[in-house]
């Protein structure tokens, strides 16, 4: 998601990077309280790096009275097929994945000194109904914003 929103010169404020760096918050309790106060400055949309973080943070967002997708989108990321509301994520292709890494072993195994190797590997978004368009009228404070919460 950063490497995305850097390629297209789009900036993320530290401010709206959640729990990706050890320590940044003592409890997720301190993580739902800074994301809820975000959404008050402006922010209408948070990517979680995995689908059960993004199952809590709704729950959170919800106790707030902050309705989900109606106030502030969530994604998740992982394809977790479980789950209510049904969620907007990224699904992971793991089998690939694994069938990729076994390959490189196996070349690995051949060939002990080969170059170091970047794979990339697709995904697929899965559009469930935790997103929703950004509404016509501006945030209190700032421009529409997404963030990131891990």
């Amino acid at each position: 998601f950063l490497e995305k929103m850097a390629r297209l010169r789009l900036q993320v404020s530290t401010m709206d990077i959640v729990n990706i760096h050890p320590n940044t918050f003592a409890s997720m309790e301190e993580s739902f309280a800074h994301v809820v106060r975000r959404v008050h400055d402006g922010v209408t949309g948070w990517v979680c790096a995995a689908d059960h973080l993004a199952y809590d943070l709704i729950a959170a967002l919800e106790a707030e009275g902050l309705n989900v997708p109606r106030k502030v989108s969530v994604t998740g990321f992982d394809g977790t097929p479980e789950g209510s509301p049904e969620l907007s994520t990224t699904v992971i292709p793991y089998r690939e994945i694994g069938l990729i890494g076994g390959k490189r072993l196996v070349d690995l195994i051949e060939k002990r000194f080969t170059p170091v190797q970047h794979i990339l590997v697709g995904s697929e978004f899965r559009a469930g109904a935790t997103i929703a368009p950004v509404g016509k009228a501006a945030p209190r404070k700032s421009v529409h914003k997404i963030a990131l919460s891990a």
